[in-house]
Parts: C-alpha cells; sequence; structure tokens
C-alpha cells in the first residue's frame, strides 16, 4: 500500500460507501492505512490516497506527542458545522511540497460506523475538527485545489508542479 500522489485521478471520485459485513480486509485495510499515515508523519488518510474508492479514513491529530490513537471512521458524514471559518493552511500526503490556505469551520459534528458497523458521532473542534473535514473532502473528489479559486488553483497548480520537479514526491 502506497500513498498515491496528485493529479492521479483516483484522488477525484466520489467513493462508495461501505457495507461492514461485505468488508472481510476491512480492519487489515484501516490498520495498514494507519501504519502509512504514522510513517508518512500525517495526521490524516483517506481511502482513495492510497487508491481505495471506498468511504473509510484514519486520523489521529494527537500523535505529535508520541503516542498512537487513531480513529478510524467507516462513512463519515458531517452533520454540522458550527463557528467561523478560520483560514489556515494545511498540507496533505497527496499533495507533498506545498501547503494551501483553506477557510474551514471552527466545529463539526461527525456520524460514522466504527470498524465493527456501530453507528457513531464525533464532536470536534480546531484542528481535529480540520482535519476531519479534509478527509471527508477526499471521500467526495475533493483537494485541497478544488478549494481555491480558479486564479489561486493555477498558481498553487504551478508552485506544486515545481515542488514535484524539486523532488517533493520522493521526500
Amino acid at each position: 500500500m502506497d500513498i498515491v500522489i496528485a493529479p492521479n485521478p483516483v484522488l477525484r471520485v466520489e467513493c462508495d460507501d461501505i457495507v461492514v459485513a461485505d468488508e472481510p480486509n476491512l480492519v487489515e485495510t484501516a490498520e495498514q492505512m494507519a501504519k502509512l499515515l504514522y510513517e508518512a508523519n500525517g495526521a490524516g488518510l483517506a481511502a482513495p490516497q492510497v487508491g481505495i474508492t471506498k468511504k473509510l479514513i484514519v486520523v489521529d491529530c494527537d500523535y505529535s506527542d508520541g503516542i498512537k490513537n487513531p480513529m478510524y471512521l467507516v462513512n463519515p458524514k458531517i452533520e454540522a458545522t458550527r463557528g467561523e471559518k478560520i483560514i489556515d493552511e494545511e498540507g496533505c500526503l497527496s499533495i507533498p511540497g506545498i501547503t494551501i490556505e483553506v477557510a474551514r469551520p471552527e466545529d463539526v459534528t461527525v456520524s460514522y460506523l466504527d470498524l465493527d458497523g456501530n453507528p457513531q458521532t464525533i464532536d470536534a473542534d480546531g484542528f481535529t475538527a480540520r482535519c476531519l473535514q479534509h478527509e471527508i473532502d477526499h471521500l467526495h473528489g475533493i483537494t485541497l485545489f478544488e478549494t481555491l479559486p480558479v486564479r489561486q488553483r493555477i498558481e498553487k497548480l504551478e508552485e506544486y508542479k515545481a515542488a514535484l520537479d524539486s523532488g517533493a514526491a520522493e521526500a
């Protein structure tokens, strides 16, 4: 399993819902994604970022303290957002070498299934809310580039090409 790098078309696909009972390798896939997430020093990873067009994300926004505590979210859905939109820099494991400013609501409620198929809900704020929104965007074929107005998108695509030419994907 490897991280898919833009402009791979799998990153622009609307992913399919998962029926937990029909996915015998779901736990193994989720654990492989978490391993890859930690190896890449990321905070979140969505299934399309490893070439799987299913609605599965792994996030661990507190890993900087050295303790692994991955959250596995199957079929995550943003139920509500609260607060003002905060603009902050975001990076992406599938778009190495650049960051992009994105405005996102500061608080979010997400419903999802755990790996056993049990319904769950999480209320998150700050970096965790941003991370969840970023990864859920991936499940709908939205990368950081699609969050930008056309002119800024062109500029960031040029910056990304320069980063790739400089070896960002090998880092």
